[in-house]
């Protein structure tokens, strides 16, 4: 009997860890959703040219930017939005050929 009580609180146990998991997945793609809301809703020109990534608060931007303002731009409203504990900067700013003359 005791045996069986074991392998029951175990499996608890285990549905729980997946169940949280399962939770905390569900709120990274919830803070990636919330981040790209807003940079839409703050019109951000780019903000479909960024990809957005996020685990346990930790929001990751990539992509390419055709300004250091716009890069500016979406750090600085990722850093507002509720639940973002870290905003990571990976985005790039394109390059512009040099001028001649």
């Amino acid at each position: 009997m005791t045996e069986l009580l074991l392998e029951d609180r175990a499996a608890l146990d285990t549905a729980h860890i997946c169940d949280a998991e399962t939770l905390v997945i569900a709120g990274d793609h919830d803070l990636e959703r919330r981040v790209l809301n807003f940079l839409i809703s703050r019109q951000v020109p780019c903000a479909h040219q960024i990809d957005i990534s996020a685990s346990g608060g930790e929001v990751t931007l990539r992509g390419r930017v055709a300004s250091y303002y716009h890069k500016q731009l979406c750090v600085h409203c990722a850093q507002r939005v509720a639940g973002v504990i870290r905003v990571v900067d990976q985005i790039r700013v394109k390059s512009r050929p040099a001028r001649v003359g």
